[in-house]
């Protein structure tokens, strides 16, 4: 594997404190915007997300160098704040959606970030630069290939967890014919929808999935065409989601995590690191006192053959009228103390090796965090994060999609895939809304 660099703080301070003290001591001069108030920083984040990332400020604050920090939540619309005409005029954006950085690179609106090369593992770099230049902070990264499910159940009938998408299949008809319920989706929320078909697609042909991130085409491929027709297989199956097809699309994630590990509605879900975090709350145990949880990782296509690793992020970037506390900020996120605090409340991934295993709140955790920092090779960051509003678009036609190919045959299956294709290969008219995300 190639090895992570870690983040390199001694360049980052003598950029950034030095210029921030400056200012602060000078008052405005060449170069450094005004200190007029909270520095104003906009996240997509809501709920135990916002919560936690509030004492992340709130720690930053109470630094030597520290400012006040006023929080923005955006939710989906995250990208209007690094607009022509921003949101409230924020400092600092915490962007799940890399596609947004270099379109406003271009447009003027962000600034360069002093970073050595060493800042960001070299498998990143692409995701935060613009012309080899960096202008985002990876912050919070989130492992998007795991399978969580309960392992008594698997223990009790003799079952080994699936290592090939065959294998998957297998296991769900035996679990369907013993009366059991295989997978909760939570498909109200569009992006659950897009992160599954993404793993399938990435394990079916990372060519074609690397393609349209870059560029959005290619729906009708042989490789898209043949994930949709093994979701729809997956999907379709009588029986094979908690309470049916209808069901499914009226469950959001964190209810369809809950079926598995609350109410014992199915066996596996499909999910991100952060599943932990709800597992964590509820802690569901067995007869005997332990925690009746595991995850394995999302299936690969044929044996043999790696499992698929889809990751997102959190991206902090700094805008063009941000004062120098700006990119002080942007700084302490990037050293161990910031990723600390949100690692000990759950729920949270980091690339900095400052970050001890302990600090997570399970060694799971750390060991997913760890196969992000050291990808091998090309990073498949999240595909409908990359193409904008077109993941929009992709995560309610595969709303329909699963509405349609319920207790579908094949040959239907394939005129679904197809005709989805289809329209996912339209020009969009307007910019539409992003796709969602946790």
């Amino acid at each position: 594997m190639t090895r992570s660099r870690g983040l390199s703080r001694r360049h980052v301070l003598g950029r950034m404190l030095l210029p921030l003290g400056a200012c602060l001591i000078a008052g405005p001069i060449a170069g450094c915007a005004s200190e007029t108030g909270p520095l104003r920083v906009a996240v997509a984040w809501s709920g135990r997300e916002l919560a936690a990332f509030r004492k992340v400020l709130d720690a930053f604050a109470a630094q030597p160098f520290g400012v006040a920090t006023q929080l923005v939540p955006m939710g989906d619309d995250i990208a209007a704040a690094l607009g022509p005409r921003p949101v409230g005029a924020p400092d600092v954006v915490l962007v799940p959606q890399p596609g947004l950085i270099r379109a406003n690179v271009v447009a003027g609106r962000l600034l360069p970030l002093p970073f050595d090369e060493d800042v960001v593992p070299d498998a990143w770099r692409s995701v935060v630069s613009v012309d080899r230049r960096p202008y985002g902070l990876p912050f919070k990264v989130a492992h998007k290939s795991c399978v969580w499910y309960r392992r008594q159940a698997f223990d009790d009938l003799g079952e080994d967890v699936p290592g090939t998408w065959g294998e998957w299949i297998a296991l769900n008809n035996r679990l369907i014919n013993h009366g059991l319920t295989p997978l909760a989706l939570g498909a109200s929320d569009g992006w659950v929808l897009t992160d599954f078909f993404e793993n399938v697609l990435l394990s079916v042909d990372a060519a074609a999935y690397r393609r349209m991130a870059q560029a959005g085409i290619g729906w009708t491929s042989a490789g898209v065409q043949e994930a949709l027709r093994r979701l729809g297989r997956l999907w379709g199956t009588p029986r094979a989601l908690a309470g049916g097809v209808d069901a499914a699309l009226a469950t959001q994630h964190d209810d369809a995590v809950l079926d598995v590990f609350a109410r014992n509605a199915a066996l596996m879900v499909a999910g991100s690191d952060f599943v932990y975090s709800l597992i964590d709350e509820h802690g569901p145990m067995n007869a005997g006192g332990r925690w009746d949880w595991d995850f394995f990782p999302f299936p690969s296509a044929e044996s043999g053959e790696a499992p698929p690793l889809v990751v997102g992020g959190d991206v902090a970037v700094v805008t063009a009228q941000a004062p120098p506390s700006a990119l002080a900020l942007v700084e302490w996120l990037a050293g161990g103390a910031a990723a600390r605090i949100w690692a000990g409340e759950g729920g949270f991934l980091s690339l900095q090796q400052d970050l001890p295993d302990a600090g997570y709140r399970h060694p799971i955790l750390a060991g997913l965090a760890k196969e992000i920092r050291e990808v091998d090779g090309d990073l498949n960051f999240d595909l409908s994060d990359h193409i904008g509003a077109l993941g929009g678009r992709l995560g309610s036609e595969l709303q329909r999609f699963l509405r349609d190919v319920q207790g579908a045959q094949q040959d239907r299956i394939a005129r679904l895939a197809s005709a989805m294709g289809e329209r996912m290969s339209r020009p969009m008219h307007g910019a539409g809304a992003p796709v969602g995300r946790p």
